[in-house]
């Protein structure tokens, strides 16, 4: 049953994600239509370092709404931990002792320079949680400040949507089992105002 479960689930946010992505190109191609400002609408892909119970790594995508200096944001990211095994002859051992997958939902500011952007983020997230002990699902408090380079000059608009952006991104979770990582961004789309 907990299969099903997790399997619903996994469909119900890849349709929610694809639903996303839709509206979002759609609002481009509406700018487009229209000859105004093209709306700021980004997605990311990231990873790095984290610490849940254990050090490890963290991962997911986001994609991201800006209007004014408001930022909604839509977050996957799953985290794991690891501890370190005995020793083998020439390498070290290591088990994934844990790791949590969380949706969240992010509301922040985010301020826009010339050739690059700050942002902070707050919101409410669910989390799944699995350690080799105990499962367990509750709701967090996501947190996340980013900082993001791109391209000072103007191109067209396909040529803004479409070169990649660079960045990095602390973030973390405040819940059951607290988490917190750093890492580097890589994102497409609409970080400014053309």
């Amino acid at each position: 049953m907990g299969v099903l479960i997790g399997i619903i689930k996994k469909i119900k946010m890849k349709r929610l994600l694809k639903l996303l992505i839709i509206l979002g190109f759609t609002n481009i191609i509406y700018a487009q239509e229209t000859k105004s400002p093209n709306t700021i609408i980004y997605f990311e892909a990231f990873g790095g370092f984290s610490v849940i119970t254990d050090a490890g790594f963290g991962g997911g995508f986001e994609i991201n709404y800006q209007n004014k200096k408001d930022l909604f944001s839509f977050r996957l990211i799953e985290v794991a931990g690891y501890s370190k095994d005995a020793e083998t002859a020439y390498l070290p051992s290591y088990t994934r002792t844990n790791h949590n997958n969380e949706y969240a939902f992010l509301y922040g500011k985010r301020w826009l320079q010339s050739n690059h952007s700050y942002s902070i983020s707050s919101g409410l997230s669910y989390n799944h949680f699995i350690s080799n002990t105990s499962n367990s699902d509750y709701i967090g408090l996501p947190l996340e400040a980013n900082i993001i380079w791109f391209a000072s000059k103007k191109k067209n608009t396909i040529g803004n949507a479409i070169t990649p952006k660079f960045g990095f991104k602390l973030f973390g979770s405040i819940s059951k089992n607290s988490f917190v990582g750093v890492g580097i961004s890589l994102g497409v789309g609409y970080h400014k105002n053309n």
